[in-house]
């Protein structure tokens, strides 16, 4: 189960059809969640991006 504090390494994000550069330059690095806000989109700590469960591909890193 994903929470705060939690490594998540970004697998690949929705980048809106090339539109989001930055979903893109995101990808293979690893992360830390910030927090998880009500909606369950998935706040990573120094990139002011979310990830959006069922959107994008992450997997939690041990």
């Amino acid at each position: 189960m994903i929470k705060r504090g939690s490594r998540v390494r970004v697998v690949k994000m929705d980048t809106a059809g090339g539109m989001d550069w930055q979903a893109k330059r995101l990808e293979g690095k690893v992360f830390t969640v910030r927090f998880i806000d009500s909606a369950g989109q998935i706040h990573l700590e120094e990139t002011g991006i979310a990830l959006i469960p069922g959107v994008d591909e992450y997997e939690i890193v041990k």
